[in-house]
């Protein structure tokens, strides 16, 4: 491997990173917004007699687990592709760049895994797993809600 194939995988981890980062960046700012609509609606004046207001309540839920469940397969892939890129490019045995060897390295400590690398690694799958945690208790509580409006209408 020469040094113009080792400049095109930092590139391509390069563009993928920053590409996996503002997917993450939007998907806090999506979640945030529909966290604090849901948080309107389920405090408004109103809510337990306004069977609209339940069934928004539910909707803005089942829109978050849809967002969020795209996001982790979206995540998923862009970070199987830059470990695979620093797998076979950037850190390959051989022909790799040595520089970014030293740097991982001392990273990892010096071989040995840090205890939270592994969750840093994992982030773009645990950030939406507890999101959608989030989401599924929420639309149990607005389906729970909706069940007195159901029986009296």
């Amino acid at each position: 491997m020469n040094s113009t194939d080792i400049d095109r995988a930092w590139r391509y981890h390069d563009a993928a990173d920053q590409l996996l980062n503002g997917r993450i960046q939007s998907f806090m700012i999506a979640q945030a917004f529909l966290i604090v609509g849901y948080a309107q609606l389920l405090t408004a004046q109103d809510f337990e007699t306004r069977m609209i207001l339940k069934i928004a309540l539910l909707s803005i839920a089942v829109l978050a687990i849809f967002l969020t469940l795209v996001m982790k397969a979206l995540s998923a892939q862009l970070s199987r592709g830059i470990r695979e890129l620093k797998r076979l490019h950037l850190l390959h045995e051989t022909e790799g760049d040595s520089i970014y060897k030293v740097y991982f390295s001392a990273v990892r400590g010096d071989g040995v895994d840090p205890t939270l690398d592994g969750f840093a690694r994992g982030w773009t799958r645990t950030m939406p797993m507890c999101f959608l945690i989030f989401w599924i208790i929420a639309i149990a509580y607005a389906l729970i809600s909706l069940i007195p409006s159901l029986v009296e209408g």
